[in-house]
């Protein structure tokens, strides 16, 4: 308590103001779930929270079930440089920006290890090894659902409660946060309104 007086943030932050002012920045021991339909922006505000983190010195992990590093870097450069890196023709004043954004990021303690297939375990390994080499404070797994429980489940729902069991432990034993997005159930997109918290379960 005495070392958090007056500080706003006592975590990594999160690099938006309003929700930093809410959460003082993501806790030791946190398991964060951004939840949204998909293509909502949840990886996006992931990708935001790792790049954000590793800009202020914090050791970022970021475990990559989906997406190959080679097009995770690329993403990163295009937010950095404010570039879309779609186009096969960039001029030479984004190019600029292009080379700029990549030695910038060169420069962070980024680290993104693009398994194919992971449970709780394999990752709490992979992420000790990162963290003795490096030295972590926040990881990223995108996604929930592309993670696999360390141990056969008959139901679905029942092998994503015990991914999601097996993350927390990893969060609260490593006492660093860890970000997993999950995607909804389909019903919010027909229903037309909000997400709520049964649609995550």
């Amino acid at each position: 308590l005495e070392e958090e007086q007056g500080q706003r943030i006592t975590g990594v932050p999160s690099g938006f103001p309003k929700l930093d002012r809410l959460t003082k920045g993501w806790q030791d021991a946190d398991l964060i779930i951004p939840f949204g339909s998909t293509s909502m922006g949840k990886t996006s505000f992931a990708l935001s929270c790792a790049l954000n983190a590793a800009k202020e010195g914090y050791g970022v992990a970021i475990h990559s079930l989906e997406m190959p590093a080679k097009q995770l870097v690329r993403r990163f450069i295009g937010m950095t440089a404010r570039v879309s890196l779609r186009q096969t023709t960039i001029s030479d004043s984004d190019w600029r920006r292009v080379t700029k954004a990549a030695g910038t990021l060169s420069d962070l303690p980024i680290y993104i290890d693009d398994a194919t297939s992971l449970d709780p375990l394999s990752h709490r390994a992979r992420l000790r090894h990162l963290n003795h080499e490096h030295g972590i404070d926040f990881a990223v797994i995108d996604y929930l659902q592309q993670m696999r429980a360390a141990k056969s489940k008959s139901r679905r729902h029942d092998e994503i409660h015990s991914v999601a069991e097996g993350l927390k432990d990893t969060a609260k034993l490593m006492e660093i946060p860890i970000m997993v997005p999950s995607q909804t159930t389909r019903r919010p997109d027909s229903d037309g309104k909000r997400p709520s918290l049964s649609d995550l379960r």
